[in-house]
């Protein structure tokens, strides 16, 4: 497994020069418009990738995961606990099975903002279940049928992707669309 877990990392690093270089084609396009007060700058954009999700659930042969990649706002000065959240703006397609170069796919060339998410420090369950997200991915990644329930990496599975999408409110919603199986099997409360 630590093969593959180096693997993934790999090709998202590898893909990497590319977001940031599509990033900078949209920074002129982020954040025009917004109100932060009288007096206050404007937010500082950066981008988040999110977990890998599957591009078909149940799983089958030629399963892949695919990263969201969207714009965060930070702007201390305004928004103390919270960052502004945007939809995704591209994604990212990893095949692990077939080893193939990852396929990136432009969704927007503007930002478009969704909402405020709020910040907070992890609880340390969090963080160990955040420890996992490369072993979690992996299991993911390597499927081709739907895992038997009993399985531990099943379970762990579950864990992570439900701590990530009730601390992620508002791009969850963006996402869900895409995932709705995957969302139901995840059975998250």
């Amino acid at each position: 497994m630590e093969q593959n877990q180096t693997a993934t990392e790999t090709l998202l690093r590898s893909i990497k020069p590319l977001i940031d270089s599509e990033w900078k084609k949209l920074q002129p396009n982020v954040g025009l418009g917004r109100q932060t007060g009288e007096g206050l700058p404007e937010p500082y954009w950066d981008y988040l990738v999110s977990p890998a999700f599957p591009s078909v659930w149940p799983p089958e042969s030629n399963l892949a995961l695919v990263y969201y990649v969207y714009a965060i706002g930070h702007a201390p000065r305004s928004l103390v606990d919270g960052v502004y959240v945007a939809a995704p703006w591209a994604c990212v397609e990893v095949d692990l099975k077939r080893k193939l170069s990852p396929k990136f796919k432009l969704l927007s060339n503007r930002i478009r903002e969704i909402g405020i998410e709020g910040v907070r420090p992890l609880f340390r369950e969090e963080l160990a279940i955040f420890a996992k997200k490369e072993a979690a991915e992996t299991f993911l990644g390597n499927l081709k049928s739907l895992p038997d329930e009993k399985e531990k990496s099943v379970s762990e599975l579950r864990r992570y992707y439900c701590t990530w999408l009730k601390l992620k409110g508002e791009i969850v919603e963006e996402i869900r669309p895409f995932h709705k199986e995957f969302f139901k099997w995840l059975r998250c409360e």
